[in-house]
């Protein structure tokens, strides 16, 4: 059997652009909001909030950086994430 293997992989620049939009809308639909109902309803719950996004906001909701920071910070998690998929 004959067969060829295709990668999709868009641009770094690219796919940096789009994590940033997607990123922006999170937070724009209320990412912060679903957090802060996720502690109250489950405040012993750490390995939920190891996720990207979720990891961010609580660390910011905690007070432990400015909520502010919250949106570039899942920004840098993300795209290093990306990185990772992409080296492996």
């Amino acid at each position: 059997f004959r067969y060829s293997k295709r990668r999709l992989e868009p641009p770094p620049a690219e796919l940096a652009a789009r994590i940033v939009r997607r990123t922006e809308g999170m937070f724009a639909v209320g990412l912060v909001e679903e957090v802060e109902g996720l502690m109250a309803r489950f405040p012993a719950a750490t390995t939920a909030f190891q996720a990207i996004g979720y990891k961010e906001v609580r660390a910011a909701l905690l007070g432990e950086v400015p909520l502010a920071d919250a949106p570039e910070a899942v920004t840098r998690a993300t795209l290093r994430y990306a990185r990772r998929q992409r080296t492996w």
